[in-house]
């Protein structure tokens, strides 16, 4: 599909089959999760995501989706279980393709249209929503010749092609943590929200995807991936790789510390100098340790040492005690 073709023929069907604000709002929704998950034919998504996405209240999203439904938008089968159910947006701008195929013969390729496997929900859409098949187009059909229409498609493709490596960048994260890691929970999904707006997108799918890696598909660990980042002050994913290669270095500069000194260590510590263990422990921390070594000792000394005036005080109190 192309998303703006299928923006504009949606409007031109709705200025002749009217539908309700809340209506437009979660077609809208749907139509940008299909464009994010690369115009699959179904997709799934839960329903606090699509109510959120179009800001509607329960109640008025599920009338949205039935009025959806009965007027041709869009297909919705339940799959039970509590799984989120499978959405199939029917292809509005292919209405007038469909038309010249049957009435002016072989139709010319188009790029931006689906596989051949749509040609049948293309008739569907024709009969469910009221496509505009104006006579201005069918009087001028014979006058659109091939050159045209290479010619519009070689101006519009740059754009789709930019357009497509965008979103192949900020892939939606509420798709990819449905497919992923299971159901959004609205608890989820609010956290995921607030991420989002937090440090984007492109930072709390590279936490999902960091997480998968690691074995751990539960939001707790994303969130906890997240949290440090932000402790860190990390707000981008360059940043976040520069911090984990940083974080493999020392790791791997620990592990040649300690080494005997006579080992050395290969491809860690500072230019020009060895790997021995002077290396390792900085002056301050060894003037620390000397510090409370002699606080040490002098406390041990003082305990030792008494006053004999003191001492001489405590044998006539303890003479005193045995005579009484």
């Amino acid at each position: 599909m192309n998303y703006i073709k299928e923006i504009n023929a949606f409007y031109d069907s709705v200025d002749r089959n009217q539908l309700s604000g809340s209506a437009v709002a979660l077609w809208h929704a749907l139509i940008h999760i299909n464009n994010k998950a690369r115009w699959i034919d179904t997709f799934t998504v839960a329903a606090p995501v699509l109510r959120l996405k179009s800001g509607l209240p329960s109640s008025s999203f599920k009338r949205a989706r039935k009025e959806l439904q009965d007027k041709g938008y869009i297909r919705c089968t339940s799959r039970g279980n509590g799984l989120a159910p499978e959405y199939r947006m029917v292809k509005l701008d292919s209405g007038i393709g469909v038309e010249r195929v049957e009435q002016d013969g072989p139709r010319l390729p188009d790029q931006d249209d689906g596989h051949a496997a749509d040609l049948p929900d293309s008739h569907d859409a024709g009969r469910g929503v009221d496509h505009p098949q104006s006579h201005l187009t069918d009087q001028d059909a014979d006058h659109v010749t091939a050159p045209l229409v290479k010619q519009k498609k070689n101006n519009t493709k740059p754009k789709n092609s930019d357009h497509t490596a965008n979103q192949k960048a900020h892939d939606d994260v509420f798709v990819f943590y449905q497919n992923n890691f299971g159901r959004v929970s609205p608890y989820v999904t609010d956290a995921l929200l607030n991420w989002v707006r937090d440090v984007g997108e492109a930072l709390v799918l590279d936490a999902m995807k960091r997480a998968i890696e690691r074995g751990k598909t539960n939001w707790g660990y994303v969130k906890a991936i997240l949290q440090d980042w932000a402790a860190k002050g990390i707000t981008t994913v360059e940043a976040a790789k520069a911090e984990e290669e940083a974080f493999r270095q020392s790791r791997q500069q620990r592990r040649g510390w300690q080494r005997p000194s006579g080992e050395g260590a290969s491809g860690s510590g500072a230019s020009g100098h060895g790997a021995g263990s002077r290396e390792v422990i900085p002056e301050w921390f060894k003037e620390q340790k000397r510090k409370e070594k002699q606080t040490r000792e002098k406390k041990k000394a003082q305990s030792r040492t008494r006053d004999p005036e003191a001492e001489q005080e405590l044998q006539q109190l303890l003479a005193s005690f045995r005579s009484g």
